[in-house]
């Protein structure tokens, strides 16, 4: 279209000279005469001038397409200008536009003017053509990160196996503990020395590191791979190939025993794994590290006295409960904020060994009395046992003691079933709470003999 333009152009100012010559040499039109006379010869020169056939070529078929021209080829005169347009794979990164010799692969300066080199669709202008053109962009593959998901004791997505993660990219990960564990953070680890990365400080770590985790905190979050490692070589620039006996990276390239021998054009899997690295993918070679969840075994309840098919147990022994970890005087006293959000009056305080209070019960205006996460019912009809019981204490940090109100004592025969909420939780040295998988009912059925009160636990 636009030589059709240009001919037209010049048809139009030969009409002109010849309709209207005789002006061209008056005063007065005599410098607009010239003028057009050297636009003609411009455009006489134009059109006389050879047309280039121009290449226009992705650097492999992996890197990408080009979009602008279709065909691949263009037919430009100098002084044309076209344009150009690529779009590169999810792999590889757009650099430039570069121009070559197409019979010795060397970058060609000042043939091709590119309005915005680094834009992967610019216009150009063909300035100069006396060797054949080839136009490629610049396309080097992605720097790429060995990542594998590791860790026990739950769910993972994606699977725990390694992957090639790619600079720039973000991928999701999600980890779903069994019931019996408790997720407290993600973390990285380098494979090779099994150095925790950071471990103490996430904000630089988030901040510092090639791997970024958005939420370490969260068992769902996105981790993002910035700034790999430059160990090797820079990405290979396809289209800039090494000459054979060229030094790359220390090295020389080697030369090909058969010349001739055809190269095979690697075919593309429909099906494979956008994660895979392919093999000449670079990367941060000799750097690995491992993305896996810090994850707590959950609180349980490891004994319960009085023990099962004991006898001889007096209606007035204290109930406890052993736990396998140091769990937390807040699973059984209300803390500040709490005691501000209860209206109901508070049972008097338990006294601490500092000689601070807590509070762990209230009653109601029906006189129902209720503790913090714990319930003792009557496990035959279901009646509120909470008033013949005091305060609990922890004996120890791993033993929950639960004394008989002396004053108020069950009756003869009563059978108890007590159950903790799974809000029972220790806290870890993270300052985060780690609760139980779920609530604990304990049964202690009594009968009275001979005079005393007999107990057999029942632990459900």
């Amino acid at each position: 279209m636009k030589k059709v333009e240009r001919g037209i152009r010049f048809l139009v100012l030969i009409l002109l000279i010849l309709g209207g010559g005789i002006n061209l040499i008056s005063c007065e039109n005599f410098f607009n005469g010239a003028d057009l006379r050297k636009q003609i010869e411009d455009e006489v020169a134009y059109n006389n001038s050879p047309t280039h056939t121009i290449k226009v070529e992705a650097p492999s078929r992996e890197s990408g397409r080009i979009i602008k021209p279709l065909a691949g080829e263009l037919y430009q005169k100098v002084a044309d200008t076209f344009l150009l347009s690529f779009e590169p794979a999810s792999d590889f990164n757009f650099n430039r536009w570069e121009a070559y010799n197409s019979q010795t692969g060397e970058v060609l300066s000042g043939y091709v003017e590119f309005e915005n080199a680094e834009n992967p669709e610019t216009k150009a202008i063909l300035k100069k053509a006396d060797v054949p053109i080839t136009i490629r962009p610049v396309c080097p593959s992605k720097y790429r990160l060995p990542v594998k998901i590791d860790g026990s004791h739950g769910k993972f997505y994606p699977a725990k196996e390694t992957y090639s993660f790619i600079e720039g990219e973000v991928y999701h990960i999600e980890f779903e503990a069994d019931s019996d564990f408790a997720f407290l953070r993600w973390e990285v680890v380098d494979e090779a020395s099994g150095e925790v990365i950071d471990a103490d400080t996430f904000d630089d770590f988030r901040n510092n590191s090639c791997i970024r985790i958005r939420d370490a905190g969260s068992e769902k979050t996105d981790v993002e791979i910035v700034n790999i490692p430059r160990t090797i070589e820079t990405p290979q620039e396809i289209g800039d190939e090494p000459e054979v006996g060229e030094i790359v990276n220390g090295e020389e390239e080697p030369v090909d025993d058969d010349p001739t021998e055809p190269v095979e054009e690697p075919v593309e899997d429909e099906n494979s794994d956008p994660t895979e690295e392919p093999e000449d993918s670079p990367g941060a070679q000799g750097i690995s590290f491992i993305i896996r969840p810090v994850v707590v075994e959950r609180p349980q309840t490891i004994s319960v006295s009085p023990q099962r098919n004991s006898s001889g147990v007096y209606k007035d022994t204290t109930i406890q409960v052993m736990f396998d970890y140091d769990m937390s005087d807040d699973s059984i006293y209300f803390t500040d904020n709490e005691i501000q959000n209860i209206t109901e009056q508070l049972l008097p305080p338990v006294t601490m060994s500092d000689g601070s209070k807590k509070y762990y019960g209230y009653k109601k205006d029906d006189g129902t009395v209720y503790f913090k996460n714990i319930s003792i019912t009557n496990s035959r009809n279901g009646a509120n046992l909470n008033d013949r019981f005091a305060g609990p204490v922890f004996e120890n940090r791993k033993t929950l003691s639960i004394p008989v109100d002396r004053k108020n004592p069950l009756a003869p025969g009563t059978n108890v079933m007590v159950t903790l909420n799974k809000d029972f939780f220790y806290e870890t040295d993270e300052e985060k709470a780690v609760s139980m998988s779920q609530a604990k009912k304990m049964g202690l059925p009594c009968e009275r003999r001979h005079g005393h009160t007999q107990s057999n636990h029942n632990q459900h």
